[in-house]
């Protein structure tokens, strides 16, 4: 018996299947049918049965998992309390909105180089509703998204809140002070793509106040939000720390509206199955360079 075996074992108990261990631990699915294969010859024992195309561990199975946890655990423990930063090596795929990855992301990396040379984060840049759905599939192993984060596959811990505000070109004419939701809905708007929290937001923004835009423009990149506000193709609602830079420039303005847009949370978040040590130095760092840029808030 080793190690290795007993951690397929417990990953396969956690996630549910021989697939979604081997992608978990970044490994083939046949090789981790390799290591159960090799624990039920070695302990002349069936470990799993398939019944209505479901994975189900024997009575015998059951014990073993109750092993495996005991063991993964204890192995964890000895890296947090023995090993160090420096002694760890592997990747951690760190998920991050686009506006993650041009303000803090960098700093990030650059300290991680310092602390732990050895672990390679690699960046996924997408949208928190895409982000979310990654760390369930394990695709991503934590991420920091905007806006609550309701499912019981996944933890997490708040970072901050993100200033939000609509954001226009001065060509469109909007009144200079109290935009109402009804001036803001004669005009083209612009926000993420329907069924994203961004949308959602949105919406729900326009129907507390009884209006209803005529024309929504759904964009995933907010990059490209911003500066389809700069040409006048419409309102955006974006976070305003993202706009600053076209802000400056004149070429759009926030808009002071009626009711003001609520802040959105931002959150760090994993699957419920835990970190890795090589993950959990990553989140540590995530936290670090956020409280020293002031926190998330702009």
């Amino acid at each position: 018996m080793n190690f290795r075996q007993f951690e397929a074992l417990y990953w396969i108990g956690r996630l549910g299947s021989f697939h979604a261990a081997a992608r978990q631990l970044r490994t083939s699915q046949p090789a981790i049918s390799a290591r159960i294969r090799e624990l039920e010859l070695e302990l002349r024992v069936l470990i799993f049965e398939r019944a209505d195309r479901r994975l189900r561990p024997t009575a015998k199975g059951l014990e073993l998992l109750q092993y495996a946890e005991r063991v993964v655990g204890l192995a964890q423990e000895i890296r947090d309390r023995i090993g160090s930063p420096q002694s760890l090596s592997g990747r951690v795929r760190l998920g991050v909105t686009p506006l993650s990855a041009i303000s803090w992301a960098p700093a990030l990396i650059e300290n991680l180089a310092q602390s732990a040379p050895a672990v390679t984060v690699e960046l996924v840049v997408e949208t928190s509703d895409v982000m979310r759905g990654q760390i369930e599939r394990g695709e991503i192993d934590l991420a920091v998204v905007l806006g609550s984060v309701e499912t019981p596959r996944l933890r997490h811990e708040a970072l901050g809140t993100l200033a939000m505000g609509w954001i226009a070109s001065p060509r469109l004419r909007l009144p200079e002070d109290g935009v109402s939701a009804a001036d803001l809905a004669s005009v083209p708007i612009i926000t993420d793509r329907p069924g994203t929290h961004l949308y959602t937001s949105a919406m729900n923004w326009f129907r507390e106040q009884g209006a209803a835009p005529l024309v929504h423009h759904g964009c995933s990149s907010l990059p490209t939000r911003v500066r389809m506000a700069a040409l006048g193709l419409g309102a955006a609602l974006v976070a305003t720390s993202a706009a600053a830079e076209e802000i400056a420039a004149g070429r759009v303005r926030v808009l002071a509206t009626r009711q003001p847009v609520p802040a959105v949370a931002c959150v760090l978040a994993w699957p419920e199955a835990g970190f890795s040590a090589e993950a959990r130095v990553v989140a540590e760092l995530v936290r670090l360079v956020i409280t020293e840029q002031g926190g998330i808030e702009g």
